[in-house]
């Protein structure tokens, strides 16, 4: 059995272990910052046209694709009100999410298993490319990663302890975890069967009725409090604006089980992305050791990823429809955390094995810390390296759909080089784009074609500007679809060269 003298008292131990964890999570919050800058992406920039830049009832009762997530929707608008409307504010509540995400993952792996799994899955935390990505991304997934890895601290301690406000607690942060975003039915449904089945193995310090009886009241008022809070938008959006998704639609199972294999793999791979190939399947190893001796390693009768994935198994096939890679992204700290764990008991079997065999074999408890840091860098340095966070999609794959590197420099561009009777036409995955960094460059948004505010543009355009970025995939077809002749685009000259882009003017009637 694994030392575990760290979880209740406090110690010299703990101390150094708060340097260490400070060290990671001020490289996991400075890396976050590193690409906390970039042009937002067309899920963040739609989101704020469709729900931020209105007013707050709007915001809360509307939901259109793409899909409102309404706590992270409240918590940009705060952030908005307090600091101003910046690319950065509006990912200030992703980003700080991610960046309290480090500290969480060490207690909670502490608290699960012992300091050093928690010390090992914080700095994985840290490094991790998806999660430094969603943490500058500003949509709710980080948020909702946070609350889950709350909601499983409560549940730790409910089940050590007799606590009237850790029920309290556990619902109201299984509520906020909803209110994040639905799919928290996957995630908050695995914790309550963990805590439920604990209670049937005994492994709960009360009576196992009186336990399962709290459970079923928490989760009730869970589920009280979240149809309350989504009232609203149900009453103007309708109920199925909640509970079924436009892109995610029940399939027969043949294409079920094809698109569901498919996503497992294309999550996979985003897991690891930045990862050299060894440290995955080190980290693999380590969490099949940490399932497999799981009795060994951990006080806990019942397996919580175990849970998980019985529990996601089941819903799945019961909803047999094919979710996204990103719903995914709470369950990859969970996920770093067994790992972990199995890597460290692996470790420490090891070690024995060579103090038996009377081989020194002796790693002081500093050199261990400096060493876990040490790895949190360099798995910091291969993301860095990389640029995967950078315009990528979830599997490290620059997309139309999210890359526009130029985006501010082409609109401060056009400001200086419009002029009554243009007209800019651009790729349609980048008008949000597009748009949005003209509104902040005071430029109005009849110039662009299909614009997302209406506004009308001139009826017969004197100029047309067509703005292409070639290495993304905005390509000049794509910009102008039917609307510009093969004669017109003949005579298109380059009236600007930026990093990845280029502007085109074309005269009309010349």
């Amino acid at each position: 059995m694994l030392d575990r003298t760290s979880r209740g008292r406090w110690s010299l131990d703990d101390k150094y272990d708060l340097y260490a964890l400070a060290a990671i999570t001020v490289l996991g919050a400075a890396i976050r910052v590193a690409y906390l800058f970039q042009p937002l992406k067309l899920d963040e920039i739609s989101t704020f046209f469709a729900y931020t830049r209105g007013p707050l009832l709007l915001a809360l009762t509307k939901n259109t694709p793409p899909n409102n997530q309404l706590l992270h929707t409240l918590l940009v608008k705060l952030s908005i009100s307090l600091f101003g409307l910046h690319d950065w504010s509006i990912r200030f509540p992703a980003f700080l999410a991610g960046v309290l995400l480090i500290p969480l993952t060490y207690y909670l792996f502490k608290q699960m298993f012992n300091r050093w799994s928690g010390l090992i899955a914080a700095g994985l935390v840290a490094a991790s490319s998806p999660l430094i990505d969603y943490s500058t991304n500003a949509r709710g997934y980080t948020l909702q990663a946070m609350l889950f890895m709350i909601l499983i601290i409560i549940a730790i301690h409910l089940k050590r302890a007799r606590s009237t406000w850790g029920w309290a607690g556990f619902a109201l942060v299984g509520t906020l975890c909803f209110f994040a975003l639905p799919t928290t039915l996957y995630f908050f449904g695995a914790v309550a069967i963990w805590l439920g089945l604990s209670a049937i193995f005994r492994d709960v310090s009360e009576s196992h009725l009186r336990f399962l009886a709290k459970l079923a009241v928490s989760a009730v008022a869970t589920a009280v409090m979240t149809v309350l809070l989504y009232l609203p938008l149900v009453f103007r959006s309708g109920l199925q604006s909640v509970t079924s998704n436009p892109m995610v639609q029940s399939l027969p199972y043949r294409y079920f089980f094809e698109g569901t294999w498919k996503l497992a793999l294309d999550t996979w791979k985003s897991w690891n992305i930045a990862l050299n190939p060894v440290i995955t399947i080190v980290l693999l190893a380590g969490f099949i050791v940490a399932v497999v001796f799981h009795r060994k390693i951990s006080d806990d009768k019942v397996d919580l990823a175990l849970v998980i994935v019985g529990w996601v198994a089941i819903a799945l096939i019961a909803q047999h429809s094919v979710s996204f890679i990103r719903t995914w992204l709470p369950l990859l700290p969970v996920y770093f955390g067994f790992a972990a764990a199995g890597l460290y008991y692996a470790g420490s079997r090891l070690a024995g094995l060579m103090r038996r065999k009377e081989r020194k074999l002796t790693l002081g408890a500093g050199f261990a810390r400096l060493v876990i840091v040490l790895f949190a860098v360099f798995l910091a340095a291969m993301v860095v390296g990389l640029d995967s966070p950078d315009q990528s999609n979830l599997l490290g794959v620059p997309s139309r759909e999210t890359s526009f590197l130029d985006a501010k420099k082409v609109a401060s561009a056009l400001k200086q080089i419009l002029k009554p009777g243009d007209i800019v036409y651009v790729d349609n995955f980048i008008v949000p784009t597009t748009e949005y960094y003209l509104e902040q460059e005071g430029v109005p948004a009849g110039y662009l074609y299909s614009n997302n505010q209406g506004a009308e543009n001139v009826s017969t355009p004197k100029r047309i500007i067509i703005v292409e970025a070639f290495s993304e995939g905005h390509t000049i077809d794509l910009a102008t679809g039917n609307l510009v002749s093969s004669e017109e685009l003949q005579r298109a000259r380059i009236i600007k060269t930026l990093g990845h882009s280029k502007i085109y003017a074309i005269e009309k009637g010349s």
